[in-house]
């Protein structure tokens, strides 16, 4: 567990509450997916799940599954207001229109759809903003440059006919000098002279570096700005681009696993341990530790080191950070203690008090299964 644990919490309390947690997450048969569609939201703005719940057993209660919707089946009241479920995707609902047209009953956060029975995640500065008006641009410069293409692509010649035609062979020479001027094979009379005005266009067209500015706009946008993820071409073999790709996307998939954290942390892991232990500061939360090779690499050595000049630390702490099992070492002068990878690991900065909350009642899905349905004193609905 780390230290300090929030006032007023024991050891004891702590892993109780981390041994809850955890069973709480393991119950969840879509624990991964739900990772995956979390993410998402940096692409479309928003990601919306709603609580399905088991309705019977000795589970009865606990999270069975996060069931998102797609996009198109919620509203929002203005730029900031709250989220309605529209199940008929209608269009073209004004701000205040929500609750005229969907009603109180698809709000979330009414007393049919309570908040604490969503995980919500919002990004302020989706990808689709950035690159919907890259597509636009990009589609319209290919466009043009199909139409360049076709204009200057092949070389349209200009054939000068030689002085003196005899009369009545005009509309031989014609015919010949079409035939050479559209890049069929042909013969031209003595004193002619052909010209091609489009030759000198034909390496000068914008339409490229604009199409590739576009792409270069929307993976910034994608990687968060990092200027190695446009360096392929500038690279070779060996550690160079690919190198600098992976420690990128490293990058983003640590800062997007940050981000996941605080949503289920504050939409899953509070309302659960306020239920579980009301009144009671909350000690542990769920987080995907993404770990970093070489930064796994730096600690093993320092840890190292400091056995080395007699520095001993617990291997609960090293378990908690690399993830590593320990398994108890029975030598008579071992002083080691059992320890088991942390997937849920305590707070160290949370001196958030656990109040009772409404019950966490409000599973999700019409008309997906007759499992589905809560007991009828509860009274919430499912999407």
């Amino acid at each position: 567990m780390k230290n300090p644990l929030p006032p007023g919490a024991t050891p004891e309390l702590a892993a109780q509450q981390q041994a809850h947690l955890r069973t709480r997450y393991d119950l969840i048969e879509n624990l991964t997916e739900t990772f995956g569609f979390l993410a998402l939201a940096e692409f479309r703005g928003f990601s919306i799940l709603q609580k399905h719940r088991f309705t019977d057993g000795q589970n009865d209660g606990a999270v069975r599954e996060l069931h998102w919707l797609p996009q198109w089946t919620f509203s929002r009241d203005g730029q900031f207001g709250d989220f309605y479920y529209n199940q008929d995707s209608q269009f073209g609902i004004g701000i205040g229109g929500c609750q005229l047209a969907l009603g109180e009953q698809n709000r979330i956060g009414s007393a049919d759809l309570p908040r604490t029975e969503f995980v919500i995640r919002e990004v302020e500065d989706p990808l689709y903003e950035i690159a919907l008006i890259a597509f636009v641009n990009w589609a319209m410069a290919r466009k043009d440059y199909a139409a360049f293409v076709e204009i200057f692509g092949l070389p349209n010649g200009v054939v000068i006919m030689p002085a003196n035609i005899p009369p009545g062979q005009e509309d031989t020479y014609q015919a010949s000098a079409e035939r050479v001027a559209d890049g069929v094979s042909g013969a031209l009379p003595n004193g002619s002279d052909i010209k091609f005005p489009t030759s000198g266009f034909r390496n000068n067209g914008p339409f490229k570096e604009f199409c590739d500015a576009q792409d270069a706009d929307v993976v910034l946008a994608g990687t968060g700005g990092r200027l190695a993820m446009l360096t392929t071409e500038h690279g070779g073999l060996g550690d160079g681009p690919a190198r600098e790709h992976t420690d990128a996307f490293d990058q983003i998939a640590r800062a997007d696993a940050r981000k996941v954290n605080q949503t289920l942390q504050r939409d899953f892991d509070q309302p659960e341990l306020c239920e579980a232990f009301p009144g009671q500061p909350a000690c542990v939360y769920f987080e995907l530790a993404a770990s970093d090779e070489e930064d796994m690499k730096d600690f093993a050595n320092n840890i190292y080191l400091l056995a080395q000049s007699g520095k001993n630390v617990s291997t609960d702490f090293i378990a908690e950070k690399t993830g590593y099992e320990f398994e108890e070492d029975t030598s008579p002068d071992s002083g080691s203690v059992e320890a088991e990878p942390q997937h849920v690991s305590s707070q160290n900065h949370s001196n958030t008090t656990c109040h009772p909350t409404l019950p966490l009642s409000h599973p999700m899905g019409e008309g997906r299964g007759e499992g589905n349905s809560k007991p009828e004193t509860q009274n919430s609905k499912q999407i």
